[in-house]
């Protein structure tokens, strides 16, 4: 029964599923009674009301792991027919591919 003394009609569910499929679907009125307040003209709390909102625990062990990431292992060669190279290598879940940079090598003129 609400204040007026009617028996209110059930409301929808508000249909919420988290990323491992757990439904923790909630009928829309516990949240509408949380944030209206008791109606005796007090101020609201900033806490939220622990009976009407539910706590949601997810399941960590659905979560996906990165599929890539950078090894951060860096390599460079000598300075051979006027070219550096340096390489970055890169795992992509089982694979790994490591990237090759060439660029001219200048010789720098110390006389100056």
């Amino acid at each position: 029964m609400n204040q007026v003394g009617v028996e209110a009609a059930p409301s929808p569910a508000l249909r919420v599923t988290t990323a491992s499929g757990t439904d923790v679907s909630v009928p829309m009125t516990s949240f509408t009674s949380a944030a209206s307040g008791s109606g005796s003209g007090t101020s609201r709390s900033t806490t939220p009301n622990p009976v009407g909102t539910p706590l949601i625990a997810d399941d960590p062990s659905v979560l996906q792991t990165p599929s890539h990431a950078v090894l951060y292992h860096l390599c460079t060669s000598s300075i051979r027919d006027k070219m550096i190279a340096v390489g970055a290598s890169t795992r992509y879940r089982q694979k790994y591919l490591t990237t090759v940079y060439y660029k001219p090598a200048v010789p720098t003129n110390r006389d100056e």
